[in-house]
């Protein structure tokens, strides 16, 4: 028996040393403390793993947009790309589920959310549909957004394909519906 106490803390020492220089790689490679990881713990000197992606739209939304732009600015809309639904819609204070609603919220946005110039109101909500809208997941979500936004009487476009004119007589048919300002 005793011809494994030796080999065996030997092992151990080894993999001691290991779990330690593992630990020192990892913290030397992202430089922020192992304790500390918030926000406040991230200086600027700080390695984070972030960069700056050359484009906010695929060349689909590209096109769209550069459409969508010369019939809202004949209509005195503005554009506000890839807007997040928690900055469109709001959950009544007083729902005692309100952490639960808001968690399904915040992290879906709408491609295109039509403004009137003059007061900044939200008119119109445009998703441009493509294939990945043909998904089960999708059409869920779509749903679930859909949902929203006719229960708080805000029209939303479903677009796969369009032409100027399409563009315009949609659009004005929501905006005749009932304008919000």
């Amino acid at each position: 028996m005793k011809e494994w106490i030796i080999p065996s803390l030997i092992l151990g020492i080894i993999l001691i040393v290991v779990e330690i220089f593992s630990s020192f790689r990892r913290n030397k490679k992202t430089n922020l403390p192992e304790e500390k990881t918030n926000d406040k713990a991230i200086t600027e000197s700080s390695y984070l793993p972030y960069y700056r992606k050359k484009y906010i739209f695929s060349s689909h939304e590209y096109y769209f947009y550069k459409e969508l732009k010369i019939v809202a600015d004949s209509m005195e809309l503005l554009i506000f790309p890839k807007m997040r639904l928690a900055d469109i819609v709001g959950i009544q204070k007083n729902e005692k589920n309100y952490q639960s609603w808001f968690n399904r919220i915040k992290a879906k946005h709408i491609d295109f959310t039509l403004c009137s110039a003059k007061t900044l109101i939200p008119q119109i909500l445009i998703e441009l549909d493509d294939k990945s809208h043909d998904n089960t997941s999708r059409k869920e979500r779509d749903t679930f957004v859909d949902a929203i936004s006719k229960s708080i009487n805000l029209p939303i476009l479903h677009i796969r394909q369009y032409t100027k004119e399409s563009l315009i007589n949609n659009i004005n048919i929501e905006l005749q519906k009932k304008p919000l300002e």
